[in-house]
């Protein structure tokens, strides 16, 4: 082969794409020059692939190590499932050690490379061993800290030596999960699961620290302050981590004891008088809105329209907290309704408890009926329905669906045609 190769590296600085990009970041064309770097050919018995930040949960404490026997080239294209360990890199601990069947490995013949069968006594078989374990933890600790960022890393294990082939920084790394306090329980519940999305940081202070006030009040009304203070977080009930809000308590023994007997001595006020509390806190927040929808904004100064903001909001977050005190009861009514007629009043052929339960006429309930009356004037037109079908499958699917399986009480359908309606 000679120095073709070589020769062929150097000419490529003068390709139509390489030129192109030299005038499009105004760099001198006469000043350029190209390096062609030679290598001494490793005849790798094995050979991986190293991330020194967990690629998988964003840990950046820990390192992931990818193992097979014969060159790397089958960890890299996919045909081999590799040995996967991880390292925790402050320590050298190895947390968690995934020793696969490897069935296939990419070895040097004299036409360049191909695969062969794993030798049955290597498939079930460690790569690395404990202490080359080690030894490529360090190697990967020394050039993180060399780039200063996490690193991806090719490497070749030959008779026992470690050759590092590529470094290059990891192009896609999740967040890091941590979570503030360790002994917290966090969910997605509550105010959370209303906020799918990250919040702004106007939120996360200005809106967190109304809604965190307006809910410790709640908690200081069941529990007293002192019973508050030993559940209630810190940083307040609602906090962010890597921008979306979560619902955080302690949950220890004692907090978890705690909440139980709240439920045992607090059940009767939850279950006595929702619907007037629901009432009177609606009305409360709709005199808040309407006070402030009737001011003239234009005439507003900034420190008034920000004290209009916090109004407004803690008005909705004292309204959100009381329908939480009423959920207890609507979903006992409901469960013992369900109960006493499906035992004692109906009938085969009768309809379902839950079809007398949807007197609310909310926004999903408009948008299920909507969808359904699209079906039934879908499927009333044959050669409408039949052009839909045959033209637009992926787009249409779930109205044609719905069309053509039987009715049930709600006629609620999922996107692959299965009803999704309680009990069917």
């Amino acid at each position: 082969m000679g120095n073709a190769p070589i020769k062929k590296c150097w000419a490529s600085l003068w390709t139509a794409r390489a030129i192109a990009y030299r005038i499009k970041n105004n760099i001198d064309q006469n000043t350029v020059a190209l390096a062609v770097v030679v290598q001494k050919l490793v005849f790798a018995d094995a050979a991986g692939i190293m991330f020194t930040a967990n690629p998988i949960n964003g840990k950046r404490g820990e390192l992931l190590i990818n193992a097979a026997w014969g060159l790397g080239e089958a960890v890299v294209s996919n045909i081999v499932t590799p040995d996967t360990i991880t390292v925790m890199k402050a320590t050298g601990r190895i947390l968690h050690r995934d020793i696969a069947e490897k069935n296939l490995m990419t070895v040097r013949t004299d036409e360049g490379t191909s695969e062969v069968p794993v030798p049955g006594s290597l498939k079930r078989k460690a790569v690395l061993s404990k202490a080359q374990t080690e030894e490529l933890t360090r190697l990967g600790v020394k050039i993180e800290q060399f780039y200063r960022m996490p690193m991806d890393v090719e490497w070749a294990l030959e008779k026992g030596r470690f050759f590092i082939v590529q470094a290059r920084p990891i192009t896609v790394l999740p967040l890091e999960w941590s979570v503030p306090e360790q002994k917290a329980l966090y969910t997605r519940g509550s105010l959370a699961e209303h906020l799918p999305a990250p919040v702004t940081p106007l939120f996360a202070t200005l809106g967190l620290e109304i809604a965190n006030a307006v809910s410790f009040r709640m908690w200081e009304q069941f529990m007293g302050v002192k019973g508050a203070r030993r559940v209630v977080l810190p940083g307040g009930v609602y906090q962010t981590i890597n921008g979306y809000v979560y619902l955080g308590n302690r949950m220890d023994l004692k907090n978890v004891l705690s909440f139980i007997i709240l439920s045992a001595t607090q059940l009767g006020y939850v279950l006595r008088g929702s619907v007037e509390r629901w009432q009177s806190a609606r009305r409360e927040f709709a005199a808040a809105v309407a006070e402030w929808e009737n001011k003239t904004v234009e005439n507003l100064t900034p420190f008034q329209l920000l004290e209009g903001t916090r109004t407004v909001f803690a008005a909705a977050c004292r309204y959100y907290t009381v329908i939480q005190t009423t959920l207890p009861a609507a979903a006992m009514s409901e469960l013992f309704f369900t109960k006493l007629y499906n035992s004692l009043i109906r009938r085969k052929q009768e309809l379902e408890a839950a079809r007398f339960l949807l007197g609310f006429d909310t926004a999903a309930l408009q948008a299920e009926k909507s969808l359904f009356d699209i079906s039934d004037w879908v499927g009333g037109n044959p050669s409408l329905a039949n052009y839909f079908w045959k033209r637009q499958p992926g787009k249409w699917s779930m109205i044609l669906q719905v069309q053509y399986l039987p009715r049930c009480s709600i006629k609620t359908y999922g996107t692959n045609g299965a009803c999704v309606c309680s009990g069917i």
